[in-house]
């Protein structure tokens, strides 16, 4: 059983590709295509860039915002060593919470550790 694929013709007997009466039209084609993703994309990326100016935390700096509440709200598990660790007595170790003091300590605020577990850790964001 032999499977022949239909090529499309011009009235030529060519096809489109092989034709060139036919070339310029493809190629016409062609660049609508390609006319027509490109404003997609671009419509798509700028109604991403849309500002929301209910939300404070969109329009305040984050380091503003830390700065009035004169503290910095870190979220961690206290679970995941060496990166942050919490001891029984509620003392909390490791790097990443070494370089979260020293940021405190730059912007001139304290610090405080929100304990969190990580199915909620995105829905817990603190700032």
């Amino acid at each position: 059983m032999k499977i022949s694929i239909k090529r499309e013709q011009c009235q030529t007997g060519l096809s489109f590709a092989e034709c060139k009466k036919c070339r310029p039209q493809v190629n016409l084609m062609k660049l609508w295509i390609l006319a027509a993703i490109l404003i997609l994309c671009g419509t798509a990326s700028f109604a991403s860039c849309t500002s929301n100016d209910d939300n404070p935390s969109a329009v305040q700096p984050t380091i503003e915002r830390i700065t009035e509440r004169g503290k910095l709200l870190v979220g961690t598990t206290g679970d995941y060593r060496p990166l942050s660790y919490r001891e029984d007595d509620g003392n909390y170790w490791g790097f990443g919470i070494e370089m979260a003091q020293k940021i405190a300590e730059r912007i001139g605020v304290g610090i405080e550790f929100v304990q969190t577990s990580w199915p909620t850790s995105t829905s817990q964001r603190c700032v």
